[in-house]
């Protein structure tokens, strides 16, 4: 059964709040610097980048980390890249040690046939790393 909060029957208080209609000085201001700072630079981060040099390192590991994992370890494996030292790591720790391997053991051209064996089409180029 329903029972009022007041004596006038409603479920609820009416309250009367006067607000002073005076000028608060917390008021938000805009206060920017008229010299802008931050400009569009655009055109100088693109020539710092130089993204119409073909870089190779760049494009075997990209190619190397869009394959799933299983097709990474497995290359690491015909590559001889996987150490003891790996146990332990993460999943992502171990693709960056096998990755770093084969250009210190100068396994970059077979790195790179193996993915094209593997997933021809993310093989676009021709294998830079083989000897002409």
């Amino acid at each position: 059964k329903f029972i009022p909060h007041e004596e006038n029957g409603f479920d609820y208080k009416s309250h009367r709040i006067e607000i002073q209609s005076n000028k608060s000085s917390h008021v938000a201001t805009m206060d920017t610097p008229e010299d802008n700072s931050l400009q569009n630079n655009v055109e100088e981060i693109i020539e710092m980048i130089d993204t119409k040099k073909f870089n190779p390192k760049r494009k075997l590991a990209y190619m190397y980390l869009s394959l799933p994992y299983h097709m990474q370890v497995e290359i690491a494996t015909n590559l001889d890249l996987i150490e003891d030292t790996d146990k332990g790591l993460s999943d992502s720790e171990k693709i960056q040690n096998y990755f770093s391997r084969a250009f210190e053991q100068e396994k970059q051209a077979e790195m790179w046939d193996l993915i094209k064996k593997m997933k021809p089409e993310i093989v676009t180029d021709i294998n830079p790393y083989k000897e002409k």
